[in-house]
């Protein structure tokens, strides 16, 4: 091969290899191009690294109440939240629709519920998956072949302030199973710590907080009065209801003026209530209430009392005895029937009950009593003119001085129907020369602060009320109720004079009178470690009233002969009798009222100029 031909060959190969080269580089560029197209992203601009498998995210679960269906803007809080997965037990095929279209990146379980303690849990051989995680969802049976998602169950002692606050991710059920929660979740909005705000109002403190949002509820709540020193100076708790707030009053005299008020929430989702409280704390300064002074009228204070029907003999027998103190004597006659009419008591028109009223002069006005809204709501709604009729009728017939109108229960909704009845009452019987007395059950505010019959003390507007009727008497009595874990007062001095000035506030002093329990309760003395009130004051049919005795006066000496030991003292705070006694091998403390208390109540009637002070019941006291 010449020389000449080995340049061309080089010259061939060199133009060879640049073509190739250029049509390498852009193919490749363009290869680079459309992989940089296609995923978004500057290859240049990424540099190698060590990569980690991310860790499984924390499943957040929104457990949505059997029977609530989420609103839009309930969905956009979740939408916007760290909920990854919702249980939803129940949900409708629309609820189901829009659910789905609008949380397209959510777990959503319809159908399922929560379960805990599966089969595997109690597995002993099933090492890898730790016991705390074995709580799951399932859709009809709780098995564990049919587990969808474990569910960690968190541990928490409520008494530690960590647990405290992150309570907002966490509810603890009795059972200590628990759910995780968004604290963004509209569902569970309230469960910050809530706000309690605490003020005086007529001797009386007072405590409001904002109510929970559907479907959360109250189950119940607890009070502690503390000192500087931590030390308990009173204490009670309470079914919440419909309520949003609760009042109390230190039961012993307080010699500094910082206190501290500890109030324990319980809440409830349906019929589930956690296990453990809210507690929130406030420090408040103590204002001592007025005391009492000397009587500034020369009014003689008018007495009066009720006699039930089956305490008859023994009320005759105090009548008796100084028949020239009474004012009115109101004997419980009459039953209120849903169709308007009286049921008639067997001691109707007592011939004995007869002669002392006609020979001294003492008012005759019987009681109408009930203690069924149900009956009350008939009554207002369908038999509203018959039931005024039957009362013309008895009134007129029997000759008595006018009646008493005993309703201690009614339902809120009927609350203006009550004011009509009352107000057409007060107008027939007044045109009749006759009295027309109301019984109240204890109100010193109209906010929704009460616990017993939550509905009764909205229905009774004590303004509207008092404007018609001629006798106003307020049941100052059960400020601690028979059923509480705490023995306390039945109606310390303090609490009547904050219900004095409540009603004079709606209506004039010549209309209020003062009702006075002259019973009382026998409490089982209570444990130091008792937590207050975690579940005081039950109701009458829970059955936890079966270690509380009831006393009258008679049954207060019969305890004082026959206990193993008994020890007694004037409170001078409350103005009550404090005995300590074992009857039966059972240690109990009860308060009563003697004579002293009984005069210091009149002595406050007549310092506010109110009528008079009425009694449940007399028989048996020495007064």
């Amino acid at each position: 091969m010449t020389k000449k031909q080995i340049f061309l060959l080089g010259v061939g190969v060199l133009i060879i290899a640049m073509v190739s080269g250029i049509f390498w580089y852009t193919y490749s560029n363009k290869k680079t191009l459309e992989i940089e197209s296609l995923l978004h992203i500057n290859i240049a601009e990424v540099t190698p690294t060590v990569t980690e498998q991310p860790p499984e995210p924390t499943p957040i679960f929104l457990i949505i109440p059997a029977g609530y269906a989420l609103n839009a803007e309930e969905i956009n809080q979740i939408k916007d939240s760290d909920v990854n997965s919702i249980i939803m037990p129940d949900a409708t095929e629309e609820q189901k629709l829009i659910v789905n279209d609008r949380l397209s990146d959510t777990d959503i379980y319809f159908g399922y519920k929560y379960c805990k303690n599966s089969k595997l849990a109690n597995t002993s051989d099933i090492e890898s998956v730790p016991l705390k995680e074995l709580n799951y969802i399932a859709k009809e049976e709780c098995l564990e072949e049919q587990k969808i998602k474990n569910i960690e169950r968190l541990q928490c002692d409520i008494k530690t302030e960590n647990c405290q606050n992150s309570f907002n991710n966490l509810l603890r059920q009795k059972d200590e199973m628990s759910y995780i929660y968004s604290p963004a979740s509209p569902l569970l909005s309230l469960f910050t710590f809530p706000e309690v705000i605490i003020e005086n109002r007529l001797g009386t403190y007072i405590f409001t907080w904002k109510t929970p949002p559907y479907p959360l509820r109250i189950s119940h709540y607890s009070i502690e009065v503390l000192n500087a020193s931590r030390k308990r100076i009173y204490a009670s708790g309470k079914l919440a209801a419909a309520t949003n707030g609760g009042y109390y009053m230190p039961v012993s005299e307080v010699k500094q003026q910082l206190l501290t008020t500890k109030v324990r929430f319980w809440y409830k989702i349906d019929k589930t209530t956690f296990a453990d409280p809210f507690i929130v704390e406030k420090v408040f300064s103590y204002i001592p209430p007025t005391s009492i002074e000397s009587p500034t009228t020369t009014t003689k204070t008018k007495q009066m009392t009720w006699i039930p029907d089956w305490g008859m003999n023994e009320a005759l027998e105090s009548l008796r005895k100084n028949p020239k103190k009474w004012y009115t004597v109101s004997p419980v006659w009459f039953i209120l029937n849903k169709n308007g009419t009286l049921d008639k008591r067997a001691t109707l028109n007592s011939p004995a009950l007869l002669k002392i009223v006609k020979d001294n002069k003492i008012k005759l006005i019987p009681t109408i009593s009930t203690f069924d809204a149900d009956v009350v709501k008939e009554v207002l709604n369908k038999n509203m003119d018959k039931h005024i009729a039957e009362i013309m009728k008895t009134v007129n017939t029997y000759e008595y001085d006018g009646i008493d109108l005993d309703y201690e229960s009614t339902y809120e909704a009927d609350k203006e129907l009550l004011i009509t009845f009352v107000t057409k009452l007060a107008d027939k019987l007044h045109k009749n020369g006759k009295i027309l007395s109301f019984t109240a059950i204890p109100k010193i505010d109209d906010r929704r602060i009460y616990s017993f019959l939550p509905q009764t003390h909205q229905a009774q507007d004590w303004q509207a009320i008092g404007a018609v009727v001629d006798e106003f008497r307020i049941m100052a009595y059960d400020y601690t109720g028979q059923g509480s874990l705490q023995p306390g007062p039945l109606s310390p001095v303090q609490w009547n004079e904050t219900l004095i000035k409540y009603a004079l506030s709606k209506m004039p002093g010549e209309k209020i009178v003062l009702a006075l329990p002259l019973y009382s309760h026998g409490w089982p003395k209570p444990k130091t470690s008792n937590l207050a009130g975690s579940n005081n004051d039950k109701s009458l049919s829970s059955g936890e009233l079966k270690n509380t005795i009831s006393l009258q006066h008679d049954s207060i000496d019969y305890v004082k002969r026959h206990s193993s030991y008994y020890r007694e003292k004037y409170d001078p705070w409350v103005k009550e009798m404090r005995a300590e006694f074992k009857y039966n091998g059972v240690e109990r403390i009860m308060y009563y009222l003697n004579k002293q208390s009984i005069e210091s109540r009149i002595n406050l009637a007549e310092k506010y100029g109110i009528t008079g002070v009425c009694y449940w019941r007399i028989g048996g006291e020495r007064l």
